[in-house]
């Protein structure tokens, strides 16, 4: 911040479409316009809309909203949720229970699908865009042939992909996993891709307005999953193999950090 002549000021600060450190950008105002009333921040999301939910059964019991007219079905372990492509999907707020910053992490999940073309979101965090927009996800591409997942920090993209889409209408087990600088994303149990993750928050910018975890779409509604899903989660931490391996071959209650946890 500088000062101009008369009662003027001037101030150099960084803005951007995508995220909030994308240029540099110059302003110059006077008191009479400090004491302009503020509009609305932009990119803040409005509050949830009312409706059903899903237990989180984490021990910070987020709201869970189902939306459209998903419906609980045969599950992996017990109940499963439906979804139809359409307009079904579940829509998790932002809370520090599920903020995983630039810490390690592990986002897991049963997915069952049968879908040959259409490529559906599993779980997308926080934003989305391109270039250097922080996020997070995880979606099944079956007409490449592939489930495939991205994160974005800072300035780097990092994406991993499997050589199958697991779409035989059967139940897998997909498991994306950061860790001590590397992201990796298993199906079954067996890392099918992994790639170096550099340091960087995947909520950076979080005070200009972040969504939280949408599961069965984007965080703008496309790329809605047809399909079932069950034992969605969500760690603040990164999971061993072994504590992976109790998850998946027992649903087992594996603790510690564990910002969501979804079994329909």
């Amino acid at each position: 911040m500088v000062r101009l002549d008369g009662d003027e000021a001037a101030l150099y600060y960084e803005a951007g479409v995508s995220t909030p450190y994308e240029s540099i950008r110059w302003a110059r105002f006077n008191e009479a316009y400090l004491d302009t009333p503020n509009g609305t921040p932009p990119g803040i999301p409005a509050p949830p809309e009312p409706g059903p939910t899903t237990p989180d059964a984490s021990p910070y019991r987020n709201e869970a909203y189902v939306r459209g007219g998903a419906a609980t079905t045969d599950g992996r372990y017990g109940e499963g949720l439906a979804l139809d492509g359409v307009d079904d999907r579940v829509e998790v707020p932002f809370d520090r229970s599920i903020d995983l910053g630039a810490d390690d992490f592990t986002l897991t999940a049963w997915i069952r699908y049968a879908e040959t073309t259409k490529q559906g979101a599993i779980l997308w965090a926080y934003r989305m865009g391109s270039g250097t927009t922080p996020q997070v996800w995880l979606r099944a591409e079956p007409a490449s042939n592939r489930i495939r997942a991205l994160m974005v920090v800072d300035r780097f993209t990092v994406t991993v992909a499997s050589t199958g889409s697991y779409n035989d209408g059967a139940w897998h087990h997909v498991a994306l996993r950061r860790a001590a600088g590397r992201l990796a994303l298993l199906v079954d149990g067996v890392e099918v891709a992994g790639a170096v993750a550099p340091p960087g928050s995947v909520t950076a910018g979080k005070e200009f307005g972040v969504q939280g975890i949408h599961i069965g779409q984007r965080v703008d509604g496309a790329d809605r999953f047809r399909g079932s899903l069950d034992e969605v989660r969500v760690y603040r931490r990164a999971l061993s193999d072994a504590e992976l391996g109790l998850i998946r071959e027992w649903n087992a209650p594996v603790g510690g950090r564990l910002g969501l946890r979804l079994p329909f």
